[in-house]
């Protein structure tokens, strides 16, 4: 998880300078670190689908030229 989070460096700059910025009274800071690490952790695993869908289409082309 930590590496995850790591990787998503800018993004995780991007929203603790956001939420020092803004106004959340009355909202937990537990919460909104949830809220941050539910959000990295999803940013993380469309990064990860987007690389495998790439090697995928990427091994799909190679195959395609060879067959010819």
């Amino acid at each position: 998880m930590y590496l995850l989070l790591h990787q998503e460096e800018p993004l995780k700059m991007f929203f603790l300078n956001y939420m020092q910025k803004e106004s959340f009274s009355g909202v937990d800071s537990k919460k909104i670190n949830l809220l941050l690490v539910l959000v990295l952790t999803v940013v993380s695993q469309f990064r990860i689908l987007q690389k495998d869908l790439m090697l995928k289409l990427q091994k799909y082309k190679i195959q395609s030229k060879s067959t010819f």
